[in-house]
């Protein structure tokens, strides 16, 4: 957790865990970087991809415009963005060893990439930032929760990415994401196996979120 009041930061327990839809971040990032790099604007069908795949998570959609970038593309974008730990993966089907949802990351790079979004970074323009916030202000209700936990998210400008699925070992749930208001303004990565399914986990992360949005009304030192 990073606390842009004092741009003092937090972690715990961090660990690799597979990013499921978490990495959705990345491959818009990425389509973004092309597309400028290649001096031409999104097409509309990018557009449309692009807000099937950050406002409800579509999985095809994901396919296509990971497709059109390429695997290589995304992690380059990864590295320049200083993402370390992170590992991108696709060109396999859904649930195969190497599908872009099984790609690896901490919470340090998620938490990173995050307030990178917020705060500036070379890899991006303000416009890029801005466009990739906005969808992330704009997911589907049903998929708002984690570090947006829905008993706040009124309150607050908010913004969030979320990834869950099963896995051995644990039903996999990652939220990344961004509070502002209400007397707050922080970014927060969480990572987790839930060993109880994906209803336990979501409540978990959803109390771990609540306490820190609780602790928070004073600047973290």
């Amino acid at each position: 957790m990073w606390d842009n009041r004092t741009g003092v930061h937090y972690t715990y327990n961090s660990f690799s865990n597979e990013t499921l839809s978490t990495v959705k971040i990345l491959i818009l990032c990425t389509v973004l970087r092309v597309s400028r790099e290649q001096g031409r604007p999104l097409t509309s069908s990018q557009r449309t991809l692009i807000g099937r795949m950050m406002g409800s998570s579509d999985n095809a959609a994901t396919d296509t415009l990971l497709a059109q970038v390429g695997v290589s593309n995304v992690q380059r974008v990864t590295r320049l963005l200083g993402l370390t730990y992170t590992t991108i993966r696709g060109g396999g089907a859904a649930g195969s060893s190497t599908w872009w949802g099984y790609s690896t990351t901490v919470p340090w790079d998620f938490l990173k990439l995050e307030t990178y979004l917020v705060n500036g970074t070379p890899v991006l323009t303000p416009a890029e930032r801005t466009y990739v916030r906005s969808w992330m202000s704009n997911v589907t209700s049903s998929q708002i929760w984690g570090v947006v936990n829905p008993s706040f998210a009124s309150m607050v400008n908010a913004e969030v990415k979320n990834g869950w699925g099963p896995r051995t070992g644990g039903y996999r749930l990652n939220s990344v994401g961004r509070i502002k208001g209400y007397g707050r303004d922080y970014q927060m990565a969480m990572l987790s196996r839930s060993p109880n399914g994906f209803y336990y986990g979501r409540d978990t992360l959803n109390g771990v979120s609540s306490i820190v949005f609780r602790e928070l009304a004073t600047p973290l030192t």
